[in-house]
């Protein structure tokens, strides 16, 4: 099991440089590299990960397991 969380980026980009000087990714970009390395996809979520001048940061939390 590999497990990790990722700042989102916008889907039409694979991943930004932030405001925050932080990269985020988007959820594609995630998918398209699990795939590529022999990852499954055990679940996806959507949430909060962080706050930044009080303002929560949308963010995805993976869970891939080895093929």
């Amino acid at each position: 099991m590999f497990c990790f969380s990722v700042e989102l980026a916008q889907d039409d980009r694979d991943f930004e440089l932030m405001p925050s000087l932080r990269y985020a990714q988007s959820e594609r970009h995630v998918r398209d590299l699990a795939a590529l390395h022999a990852f499954d996809i055990v679940q996806m979520l959507r949430r909060p990960i962080r706050e930044d001048q009080r303002q929560p940061i949308n963010g995805l939390f993976v869970y891939l397991s080895r093929r």
